[in-house]
């Protein structure tokens, strides 16, 4: 997927807990099997989670853990 937006989000949970981290919107290619063209999305991951912010157009996946919740970007090969 493909970088191509970073927006910074904060604030407080239903249970007053502060949050921090950003909105990371990407692009990709649509599977040919299911159609034609570009796909988007957002993905939203704490800050605790990235050593490294990558740069808009890097080509990077997103890591989950075991409940669905990203928890890091990784380098696309």
């Amino acid at each position: 997927m493909t970088l191509l937006g970073i927006q910074t989000v904060s604030g407080k949970n239903k249970e007053g807990k502060s949050y921090s981290g950003y909105r990371l919107h990407f692009s990709y290619p649509i599977d040919s099997k299911y159609g034609e063209g570009t796909a988007v999305e957002n993905v939203y991951i704490s800050d605790q989670y990235l050593e490294e912010m990558p740069k808009l157009g890097d080509d990077v996946n997103v890591l989950y853990n075991r409940y669905g919740r990203p928890v890091g970007l990784a380098p696309a090969r």
